[in-house]
């Protein structure tokens, strides 16, 4: 009996033992990132350069939002890049040799040379709360593809290996070589920009000819067969879920989820247009902005209750072009629709010189969408073709145009076609469709003279001084519409004479184009059409005008956003013949005059009318901006009129800015001076973790709300100028005794 019990009690243990062994190993930090507290459970990454295990430190590698970040320095350094770090901007710079990358925190717009783009994830700073350590932390795979590595994912074993570049011996063969059919094509490493240091020089023994053509066999796009749809009956589902999904392999689909089966779906198109009707369905989708947003294939998305009785769901894609192919269908289960969109293909290219011309002629399996970006330093033109495939290669001829002098292919990204046309000057361009299948860009002579636009290490637009005209520079007014991306140069009388009109195309994530022309008092603007929120300024010397862009923080000392709330469509509270979005704006207007007035201080307003800009356009510019302050101005309201006074909220997340200033500091002081000034019932200094700018904006940020709207004694105060005045006074005074405590160190 006592043998049996002891055989019993060793396959126990050896099944225990079997399953120990067969877990996978678990890490579990606390980390804190984003203003928030996160519990991080995942299996410990093994990161190696060609097969060789690398350390992180202290801070391992983690995965975000599916995609692995790594401490900047530890690893990139290891890799012989040079790795720099500014407080100031929050900006990390990584140097190699044929490389000059910078990241910022929070911004998922990385820029590499001179060009920008768009990571999956932002660079963020995470503390390891066990380490007591905060690292700066950056996406593995995107810098290390950018330094030109081959990275590899192991799901199995949660290895990442990045394979180094394998140096290329050149060869120039005597006789140009045909691409065998088999034969795999080079293609270039993906990168931001095109350095001239990277540019391979055109054999000059080969005679340059005014026709470049590039053939490949078209392969057309074979969907998926669609099977039948059966019509079911099943109760009503909210249809809650619209997200895109992109695998590791660029694949791109939206993802349509539902909290139980659909019954069924229909769907068709009307010029550009996919509409999918979804029986039963409960319309509950949000955002639907964001899942558009920076989509290669997607303008916009829009969805609504088409039908009450019975219950259907409409969603409206808004394609870029009518000839994208996509495949339609349900899951297993029926809970969800996925539309899955399959890839362009080029396959027949070529460039020709025609007298005072240069065509580009581009023909693909649809008609390919084409985004086009003007670099300087040497100049180019990029032409990026979205989810896109390149079947040339890395393809360079050179030929003998007017304005081009040679065009080379990349496949970009995974998923995005590239040309480049190495240019002599800054010719003027256009781009129209031809047929379903063929789009043409054309090369010109610009309408408008004596300008160069450069955005190597600095962003500059230079002018040649009109010598028959001088133009004092006291006399050029400056106009900031940054809500509407606009900045306005006005010259004091008309120089078109020697400037000429037009629109100079650039699209370099800067700007997306410079317009110049006479307003209606004959005086010559020059309309800067951004891409983000820029300042300008404009320097001389004998001969040229500099008019150089650069971000806020560089120029200004000292920014604040102020925030009106509510407006337009939102009118906030409303009682004792008061509405809020209106009290909030008055107050928010006084308070821009004051800052307005002090050079010391830059201020930026979210609204100026009665219009709604959404929270997340609120937190938006004040992000974009890297504004000091964020302000927001409102107005109370409670069901029990006798509740009175001033409070102030603030986001209770305790962190503490380059300058020591918190959200609650920040709360604190300017509390004290409204109470004091307005003399209202003190209420106090709030936390509040649910709401929404205080949430999502990245600096110290409050609320102030004056006074309740619903109480009598409040109200009659409100109506008045002269204590709305005192009120915006009293913000003022604050906002200066902030920056007198906690100076920015610009």
């Amino acid at each position: 009996m006592k043998n049996k019990f002891w055989w019993v009690l060793l396959v126990v243990f050896f099944f225990i033992g079997v399953h120990v062994y067969a877990a996978p190993t678990l890490q579990t930090l606390t980390l804190q990132y984003d203003g928030q507290v996160h519990v991080y459970q995942s299996r410990p990454i093994t990161l190696q350069i060609d097969g060789k295990i690398i350390s992180t430190g202290a801070m391992p590698a983690i995965i975000v939002d599916g995609r692995t970040l790594v401490p900047a320095r530890e690893v990139f350094e290891s890799l012989g890049a040079a790795v720099g770090w500014n407080e100031n901007t929050k900006e990390i710079t990584i140097l190699s040799k044929e490389q000059f990358i910078t990241l910022q925190i929070g911004n998922k717009a990385a820029i590499v040379g001179d060009k920008t783009q768009t990571m999956e994830v932002e660079p963020k700073l995470i503390q390891n709360q066990a380490e007591k350590m905060t690292k700066t932390m950056i996406p593995f795979r995107f810098v290390a593809e950018i330094l030109g590595y081959e990275v590899r994912w192991d799901p199995q074993n949660y290895v990442i290996d990045a394979i180094p570049p394998q140096p290329v011996i050149p060869e120039e063969p005597k006789t140009p070589v045909e691409q065998k059919p088999n034969q795999e094509l080079p293609t270039e490493t993906p990168r931001d920009s095109e350095p001239s240091n990277t540019k391979q020089p055109v054999d000059p023994k080969e005679p340059l000819k005014d026709t470049i053509e590039w053939n490949k066999e078209e392969k057309g796009v074979t969907l998926p067969l669609s099977e039948p749809i059966e019509r079911q009956e099943h109760p009503v589902v909210n249809i809650h879920t619209i997200q895109r999904v992109t695998t590791e392999q660029q694949e791109d689909s939206i993802f349509i989820g539902a909290d139980g089966p659909i019954s069924y779906f229909e769907s068709h198109t009307w010029e550009n247009k996919l509409i999918i009707d979804i029986s039963n369905g409960n319309m509950k989708l949000k955002n639907l902005d964001q899942v558009s947003q920076n989509h290669p294939l997607i303008q916009k998305l829009a969805a609504s209750q088409y039908q009450e009785n019975p219950k259907i769901t409409r969603i409206v894609f808004d394609l870029k072009n009518a000839q994208t192919k996509y495949h339609i269908g349900f899951s297993k289960d029926r809970k969800s629709i996925t539309v899955q969109f399959f890839p362009n293909e080029i396959y027949h290219v070529a460039m020709q010189s025609i007298g005072e011309e240069d065509v580009l002629y581009i023909k693909g399996t649809w008609g390919p969408e084409l985004e086009v970006s003007r670099l300087s330093n040497p100049d180019r033109l990029v032409i990026d073709l979205p989810y896109t495939m390149n079947p040339f290669g890395g393809k360079e001829e050179g030929i003998k145009g007017k304005y081009v002098q040679s065009i080379r292919t990349s496949q970009f990204t995974p998923n995005t076609a590239r040309l480049v046309l190495d240019l002599q000057g800054q010719p003027d361009y256009s781009i129209q469709k031809q047929g379903e299948s063929g789009i043409i860009l054309c090369l010109t002579s610009p309408t408008y003279q004596h300008m160069e636009y450069s955005n190597g290490k600095s962003v500059q637009l230079k002018l040649k001084k009109d010598p028959k005209n001088p133009m004092p520079l006291s006399q050029v007014v400056h106009e900031d519409h940054y809500n509407a991306q606009k900045y306005i140069l006005t010259l004091p009388k008309d120089y078109t004479s020697f400037y000429g009109t037009g629109i100079m195309k650039i699209n370099d994530g800067i700007l997306d184009r410079i317009e110049i022309k006479n307003n209606d008092k004959q005086q010559t603007q020059f309309i800067f059409n951004q891409k983000r929120i820029t300042a300008y300024q404009v320097t001389e010397d004998e001969a040229y005008i500099y008019i150089t862009l650069l971000r806020p923080k560089e120029v200004y000392k000292q920014i604040v956003v102020i925030d009106a709330g509510h407006g337009g469509s939102d009118p906030g509270a409303g009682a004792n013949g008061l509405n809020e979005k209106s009290l909030n704006l008055d107050i928010s207007k006084r308070l821009w005059k004051h800052l307005e007035q002090d050079p010391a201080i830059k201020v930026y307003m979210t609204r100026m009318e009665d219009t709604y800009p959404t929270l997340q356009q609120r937190c938006d510019l004040a992000n974009e901006l890297d504004t000091d302050l964020f302000i927001s101005v409102h107005n109370n309201a409670a069901a029990n009129t006798k509740v009175k006074g001033t409070e102030v909220l603030y986001f209770p997340d305790g962190i503490q800015y380059e300058n020591g200033l918190t959200g609650k500091g920040l709360a604190q002081i300017l509390y004290q001076h409204l109470v004091d000034q307005l003399g209202t019932h003190r209420r106090g200094v709030i936390p509040r973790d649910d709401l929404y700018v205080l949430k999502y904006t990245k600096m110290p940020a409050v609320i102030l709300e004056i006074g309740f709207i619903t109480n009598a004694e409040d109200a009659a105060q409100l109506k008045t100028e002269s204590f709305r005045e005192q009120a915006a006074q009293a913000v003022y005074q604050g906002i200066l005794d902030v920056f007198q405590k906690y100076p920015t160190g610009r």
